[in-house]
């Protein structure tokens, strides 16, 4: 089986070098989104990885992260003959060789965190992130906070058009190549909700997903070892404290690393 391993970077060409000499085997293709934000002859040392071309403006909790993965999935369908795409950071460090990611992955399965909202450990269960529009890809643009307060104050809240479920959960992904067609054939009818939604990218694939026959063959399992508090928005970084705990979660990946001391660290006790 053929891997297409998806990382979204944007910083610390170092460590994405790392991570890309770690996954970089014959049967894998890795591919980079580099933030549009980011110069991009920071990564021009690195081998190994191609860098798509169709780039994006990062910012957190808004569009342009989930346009950057429809990117990725689109270059992985028509330019690899993967069988199966893997999302992971610029910041993860792989816990097995992509060699052996068969006697973990099954290939008719999706691997995708999930939990219909409400979700008990989010904010109103999650909802306060659909019931108003988030117009700009920038949430911390003046007029975008204008406009958010404006609507706040209103007696007034979005409806979901889709008419379906929505699911939520980490945004790191893990699709058999079946299903990645299905998430491009159906994005723009899911895309016209989820763009004005504040962080979309854990919502939006769920969403797809679930409410599709490939819900019957995803696993509430993103394959990954994340220290990730409730009521927080970001997970904590690693430090060789996680060394056991990663080790006995199964996991393909562990998220998310600061920097390369860490990083060896974890090379040293994985031996990846």
């Amino acid at each position: 089986m053929r891997y297409a391993i998806c990382i979204l970077a944007h910083d610390n060409p170092d460590l994405l070098s790392r991570i890309v000499s770690k996954v970089s085997q014959p049967n894998t293709d890795v591919l980079v989104h580099i933030d549009k934000k980011s110069d991009l002859t920071r990564f021009s040392g690195i081998t190994g990885a191609v860098f798509i071309p169709a780039r994006e403006k990062i910012y957190w909790g808004g569009r342009s992260i989930v346009l950057a993965m429809r990117n990725l999935i689109q270059f992985a369908m028509e330019k690899t003959s993967c069988d199966y795409i893997l999302f992971v950071s610029g910041q993860d460090y792989p816990l097995v060789s992509p060699s052996v990611y068969g006697s973990l992955i099954d290939p008719e399965k999706n691997y995708i965190e999930y939990h219909p909202l409400p979700k008990p450990e989010w904010p109103e269960g999650g909802f306060d992130r659909l019931k108003h529009y988030y117009l700009f890809n920038n949430k911390d643009h003046l007029l975008s906070k204008i406009i958010l307060k404006i609507q706040r104050s209103l007696p007034f809240e979005r409806r979901n058009k889709l008419n379906e479920p929505i699911f939520a959960g980490s945004q790191w992904i893990n699709v058999n190549r079946a299903t990645g067609q299905y998430i491009l054939d159906n994005w723009d009818r899911y895309f016209a909700y989820f763009r004005f939604a504040r962080v979309p990218d854990e919502m939006i694939f769920q969403t797809i997903v679930l409410n599709s026959g490939f819900s019957r063959v995803t696993e509430s399992n993103n394959l990954r070892y994340i220290d990730f508090p409730p009521r927080t928005p970001h997970p904590l970084y690693l430090t060789p404290g996680d060394l056991d705990s990663a080790r006995i979660k199964n996991a393909l990946f562990c998220r998310k690393i600061a920097n390369l001391d860490v990083f060896e660290q974890f090379e040293a006790a994985f031996h990846i």
